[in-house]
């Protein structure tokens, strides 16, 4: 059962698991019939990424109602490494992502051309959008969310509860929650037409 609303990552999902096998049906269910009701029968899988605080309180519950989390790891495509790198219960791995040496917490989703080197740690909760790279031994606080084209450096430690915007490049370590952005890359000049 994936706990998510009606949304692409949610198609993405069943599609990858029904190409890896036919016989897997995935239900959805919405976020706030979750909150308000679930069912031991089910394993369950968290898909809410628009949301922070929704996707947190979704995975207290799930450790509160002692819910077994069901996993998609995509180890078919063959650019994917994920030698020696660990994955906690509920995560959601694209195709296409390469992690070497890393660990990841639980409920973490990482879309496509991600590459986390050795030595990484990513806490609960993270979302990562697609071509993140994070270098060695760096370490991703819980309910992160990393935009699309982030670099993150190697030895950079990043607290809880950070969101980073789309083609920042993070080279030191962050200490204080917050939302954290290139300022040239967002900077919009007023453009004289005449």
């Amino acid at each position: 059962m994936a706990i998510s609303y009606d949304t692409r990552t949610f198609l993405m999902l069943t599609r990858f698991m029904h190409d890896a096998d036919s016989t897997v049906e995935i239900l959805r269910i919405d976020p706030k019939d979750f909150i308000m009701k679930s069912s031991d029968e089910y394993q369950y899988i968290n898909l809410v990424s628009k949301d922070f605080q929704e996707r947190k309180l979704i995975s207290k519950l799930l450790d509160d109602r002692s819910h077994d989390r069901f996993s998609y790891i995509d180890t078919e495509y063959k650019a994917v490494k994920h030698e020696h790198s660990n994955f906690g219960p509920g995560c959601f791995i694209y195709p296409g992502v390469m992690a070497y040496f890393a660990d990841f917490g639980k409920d973490v989703m990482v879309h496509g051309r991600c590459n986390f080197a050795e030595g990484v740690k990513v806490g609960d909760g993270c979302f990562f959008s697609g071509t993140v790279t994070v270098a060695g031994d760096s370490t991703i606080g819980s309910f992160c969310n990393i935009s699309t084209n982030v670099l993150i450096m190697d030895h950079v430690t990043i607290c809880d509860d950070v969101r980073i915007l789309p083609a920042t490049n993070v080279r030191k370590s962050i200490t204080k929650s917050g939302t954290y952005y290139n300022p040239y890359a967002y900077k919009v000049e007023e453009i004289n037409l005449r």
